[in-house]
């Protein structure tokens, strides 16, 4: 395999503090809330008790769900091999371009991450579900574009189908 004929697909490093911003600030503010709360100098004190609970809880659950965003790993989220007999690279994965029946980024309910944060989803034609972490560090519009152009052309008929249904009549047929 040549390296030129491989494309490494990048998070955006804005969304990678947007996201430890959020996430960890949450969590920073929920700490502080639950301080005031324990002056109980407040009118507002159980409101700022629960508040700050609530601030911790979800801040730092999720801080932590997206914690190996903010590591090496979450640099480079997957690779392309290109080409008519390329594949989609992930971890030590090797999923044919031939063997994609759809290929999706959303939030999901296969698990609790699914729910707070974009992933990148691939069904393969027996019907297993291969989820890439995308962290939603991941631009939606590279990765559309990158899909375009680098898998769409290499898919089977019903993928095609599937990813035009999905995204719209804006793909041109080619029949």
């Amino acid at each position: 395999m040549n390296p030129s004929d491989v494309i490494e697909v990048r998070s955006r490093l804005f969304l990678r503090v947007w996201a430890f911003l959020a996430t960890g600030g949450f969590g920073i503010v929920g700490i502080w809330l639950f301080s005031e709360a324990l002056t109980f100098e407040s009118n507002y004190t159980l409101f700022l008790f629960l508040g700050g609970l609530l601030g911790i809880v979800y801040g730092w659950i999720s801080f932590l769900m997206i914690l190996p965003a903010f590591t090496k790993k979450g640099n480079v989220l997957f690779r392309i091999q290109r080409g008519e007999h390329g594949a989609v690279l992930y971890r030590q994965q090797t999923i044919p371009f031939r063997d994609i029946q759809s290929i999706d980024m959303r939030r999901h309910r296969y698990n609790v991450r699914g729910f707070l944060f974009m992933d990148v989803l691939i069904r393969k034609i027996d019907g297993t579900f291969i989820k890439i972490p995308a962290y939603s560090i991941l631009d939606e519009e590279v990765f559309e574009q990158t899909v375009k152009q680098e898998v769409y052309p290499y898919l089977n008929e019903s993928a095609k189908e599937n990813w035009r249904q999905q995204h719209g009549q804006a793909e041109e047929r080619t029949d």
